[in-house]
Order: structure tokens, then C-alpha cells, then sequence
């Protein structure tokens, strides 16, 4: 009997110690360390919220237009042949991961414009062909005065700069993808992700540039990069943020793991 009751112990043992194993919580949903960025617990304000915005399709929207989801938003302009096709790079995979377990539907990437001027819904529609962007990750634009508030309330500094010789920014004097026309201007400007939850509070901001050093960029965002860049795509970016790192935040965010395959 008593070798009985000692087996029935251990085959209760065993299965609490598989229990609590089981409630372990995964390492990818922790709180981000420090060095990720800053958690925050901000209400975004009505007005932001309220800015309209164009897609790519030319159809109207705004950020109350996705309530209810997680979003990540952060600045680009399609004219840019360094940082800003880096980013998109960075959402293309990081959206990859999000639809492997089935989270479209709870998450949606934007990237949207800094320069409204050149940045029309047609352009943005050849932008995301050219990246082979998916659906869920959203080209946005908007009329120069809306897109001005909206990156104001966000704190994105923006600056158009001429190139001149021998300046930083020489190598923006190319032909632009779209039109095959000369450009001589950048737009020099702040850099950062927003990560807002599904009732519209700012709960993490990650600040930096974006660093490919570990995915795979596809060619159409090569042929989009100044020389400069393409040949240091492999080089890891001191403080940049990656991919990983987008996922890493959603993971903490949603309470379910989120990995890069």
C-alpha cells in the first residue's frame, strides 16, 4: 500500500512540476530592457488622432481608424536613398513574423510620410511594389498642413536641405526612382518608432535608426540605396533598431511571443 501511495505522489508531482512549467512565462514577453527604449502610458491626443491621412489606394483615413489594433508607426519619405528603405525593410520582415501567428489582424504597421509634396497615393502604391510590402503594412500620406501637425504632435523634427558639394548630404543628388528626374534635395529629420496600443495609448517609443545587419533586403529596396549604404548593409548599426526588436515590443505589448524565422 505504501508503494502505491508513493507512486501515486510522484505521478502527481510530475504533472504539477509539468503545470508550472507550462505557466513559465516566455522570455519574449517580458518587459523590454532598458536599452530597447522607453515604456511609456501616454494618451494620444484627440487631435492626433483625428489628422486625416490618405493610403496608398487614395482612400481616407486616420489613426482612430485603427482602434482597437496595436500599431507601429514611424517616419519615411520615398524619395530617401538611405535610411527610409531601411525601415520598410525592417516592417517587411517584422510583418512576416506577425502574420506567422496570425496577429495581422491585431497589428498594423505604418509607415508614413514626411514630405506630402512628392509622397501622392500613386507614388506610395509603386513604393510598396517596389518593396513588396504586404497589405498590412500601411504607405500613408496627407496634405502638407495635416502631415506637418501630425509629425509636430509626435515631436519628429523635419528640415529640407540643398546638396551642395562636399556637403553630408552630396550623395542626394540622384535620379529619383519614380519619375528618373535629377533631385538635389533631402529631407534631414528625426528618426523613431511609436508603438500604440489598441486603446490608443503611446506605450513605447524606440528611438534610433534602423539596422539591417541581420535580415535579407530585398532588391527592390536595394535599388532604392545610395552606393554608401548598399555596401554597408551588413554592418550592424550602434544603437539602430532591428526587425527583432519591433517584434520583441509587440511580444511584451500582446502578451504572446512573436519571433523572427
Amino acid at each position: 500500500m505504501k508503494m502505491k501511495k508513493n507512486k501515486i505522489f510522484l505521478i502527481l508531482l510530475s504533472l504539477l512540476i509539468t503545470a508550472c512549467t507550462n505557466l513559465t512565462p516566455d522570455p519574449q514577453t517580458a518587459s523590454p530592457a532598458p536599452e530597447f527604449g522607453s515604456a511609456l502610458d501616454l494618451e494620444v491626443k484627440k487631435e492626433l488622432l483625428e489628422i486625416p491621412l490618405i493610403n496608398d489606394k487614395n482612400e481616407k483615413l486616420n489613426l482612430n481608424s485603427f482602434k482597437g489594433k496595436t500599431i507601429v508607426i514611424t517616419p519615411i519619405f520615398t524619395s530617401c536613398d538611405d535610411i527610409c528603405p531601411l525601415s520598410a525593410a525592417n516592417f517587411r520582415v517584422a510583418q512576416e513574423a506577425i502574420q506567422a501567428v496570425k496577429l495581422d489582424e491585431k497589428i498594423s504597421l505604418l509607415l508614413i510620410s514626411i514630405d506630402p509634396d512628392k509622397d501622392s497615393p500613386e507614388r506610395l502604391a509603386a513604393y510598396r511594389k517596389k518593396l513588396d510590402l504586404t497589405d498590412q503594412v500601411f504607405l500613408l500620406t496627407g496634405t502638407n498642413e495635416d502631415i506637418n501637425k501630425f509629425w509636430d504632435g509626435f515631436g519628429i523634427a523635419r528640415e529640407i536641405k540643398q546638396a551642395t558639394e562636399g556637403s553630408e548630404n552630396e550623395h542626394s543628388e540622384h535620379k529619383d526612382w519614380f519619375t528618373g528626374e535629377k533631385s538635389s534635395t533631402e529631407i534631414v529629420h528625426s528618426d523613431g518608432l511609436f508603438f500604440i496600443s489598441s486603446d490608443q495609448k503611446l506605450k513605447f517609443l524606440r528611438l534610433g535608426l534602423p539596422d539591417v545587419s541581420k535580415i535579407q533586403v530585398n532588391t527592390g529596396t536595394k535599388e532604392l540605396l545610395n552606393d554608401e549604404v548598399t555596401n554597408s548593409l551588413t554592418k550592424p548599426v550602434p544603437g539602430g533598431w532591428q526587425a527583432s526588436d519591433v517584434v520583441r515590443i509587440l511580444s511584451w505589448m500582446l502578451k504572446t511571443p512573436i519571433y523572427i524565422v
